[in-house]
């Protein structure tokens, strides 16, 4: 019973939700993990959450795509583990938030930077 309720639980997680990004003159629809940050938090705290690799993926795939469509390379010399210290200490501050809020907000701090 305890197996089928975890398997619930992470396949809600891992449907896709349209949540609108935040911090852009433009809203946009993003396609992502129903997850908030406080569940990125607890995650990370359990070494072994499969759900940890689903949202860090989807971060780096975020910022990634998100990399083309700019003229400088913000990603360049930003390694995963970077990218998952800059997430923690996101998600701490704003636990209630969409873990998809987290990825765009990495997304313009990284583009910032590169101006």
């Amino acid at each position: 019973m305890k197996i089928r309720i975890l398997m619930l639980v992470m396949a809600t997680m891992a449907c896709s939700t349209n949540a609108q990004a935040q911090n852009l003159d433009t809203p946009r629809t993003v396609l992502g993990p129903l997850a908030t940050c406080g569940a990125w938090t607890e995650a990370r705290a359990n070494k072994a959450s499969p759900l940890v690799v689903q949202l860090r993926n989807f971060a780096l795939g975020f910022v990634s795509g998100a990399n083309f469509h700019y003229e400088n390379d913000f990603l360049k010399g930003i390694d995963v583990d970077a990218v998952s210290a800059w997430l923690d200490n996101y998600c701490q501050q704003h636990p209630l938030q969409p873990f998809i809020q987290s990825a765009s907000a990495l997304t313009l701090e990284l583009e910032k930077g590169r101006r």
